[in-house]
């Protein structure tokens, strides 16, 4: 009897010391499909890594090959509050990631699917909708910030018509830029490492997924009293908004339909808007009467900072919120698509 009795407190023993252990492990699980076919087929034996990262720095790195349901899972990982995590996955010589995923004792696992796509070298699927001009004044230069939203509406990953930049990098999107264009900055800092500088504007270097990329970057022109902003549309664009800030220039955009004035943070903007801009469109903005360094009281942007990324931030908050007001919502279907081993 008393066998019996050392091995039931054995039993209970074991058990209080197992469960503390099964609640402190998390897991994340998800399916890999192809989403160029229709229904997307599921990836059988396709190697997917999961990034640990503690806080800002990649800790460890697992691996894990998909069943022949193309499924995968990653067991006894930490519900640490400060642990982030990363699927990726290299199809086709494209890599794709998730979102950044957490985990938590309330919600110590979760489902994360990984979509990848068959390549294609042809722009036809690339549209920009919307596009957005900013134009203000900062001591005789013209300060212009675009936001752009760039969409892959086909099933296939553009990689580009294999122009190469580099050795190792060929170009993707393109974006013009005036000529005269200098200080050229971008609000995300992974962006901004991808980009190479053409003559007549910048790409990017990195394989474009379908869905929506968001772009936000700014730029400086230095103007005497006039200035001709002259931009060719390399893709169709659905709907163009152009905001200048009201400070006296005088403005023609013949191309554009003026909507008048437009208040936003105690700061008055002239606005045009425009559609169905066919691709290859040239834009061409005529800037008079613009505010020289002597006779501008203050800056219209926020007080100038270090390479200028804050002052251009502060930019794009007051016209992301008059955008706002103007055409649908914005969303971001961007995932991650920085290297975790850079």
């Amino acid at each position: 009897m008393r066998a019996w009795r050392r091995l039931a407190l054995f039993l209970l023993l074991l058990a209080a010391l197992l469960q503390p252990a099964s609640a402190q492990s998390g897991l994340i699980a998800g399916q890999v499909a192809n989403g160029t076919q229709s229904p997307a087929a599921p990836l059988a034996n396709q190697p997917v890594m999961l990034y640990v990262y503690q806080g800002e720095e990649l800790a460890s790195q697992k691996d894990a090959l998909t069943d022949s349901q193309g499924r995968f899972a990653f067991a006894e990982l930490a519900l640490d509050e400060k642990a982030r995590y990363l699927l990726a996955t290299n199809y086709a010589g494209v890599d794709y990631f998730s979102d950044w995923l957490a985990l938590s004792a309330a919600a110590p696992s979760l489902e994360q699917p990984l979509t990848v796509y068959e390549t294609t070298s042809d722009d036809g699927e690339i549209a920009i909708q919307p596009h957005h001009i900013v134009l203000a004044f900062d001591q005789g230069d013209i300060v212009a910030q675009e936001i752009v939203f760039a969409e892959n509406r086909g099933l296939r990953t553009f990689i580009g018509a294999g122009e190469r930049v580099t050795a190792d990098q060929a170009a993707t999107l393109r974006f013009s830029l005036p000529l005269e264009a200098t200080d050229l900055s971008f609000a995300d800092p992974v962006t901004q490492q991808n980009i190479m500088r053409t003559p007549d504007g910048f790409v990017d270097t990195r394989p474009v997924p379908p869905g929506q990329w968001e772009y936000v970057y700014t730029y400086r022109l230095a103007a005497e009293g006039h200035y001709t902003l002259r931009k060719k549309l390399p893709y169709p664009t659905e709907r163009l908004n152009l905001l200048v800030a009201d400070v006296g220039a005088q403005v023609t955009a013949a191309q554009l339909e003026a909507q008048g004035q437009r208040a936003m943070q105690g700061e008055s903007y002239l606005y045009w808007t425009q559609e169905g801009l066919p691709r290859g469109a040239e834009l061409l903005i005529e800037l008079d009467q613009l505010p020289t360094a002597s006779s501008q009281p203050a800056p219209v942007q926020a007080p100038e900072q270090p390479n200028a990324l804050l002052g251009w931030a502060g930019l794009a908050l007051v016209a992301l919120a008059v955008f706002a007001s103007l055409v649908r919502p914005f969303w971001n279907a961007r995932a991650p698509r920085e290297d975790p081993n850079a």
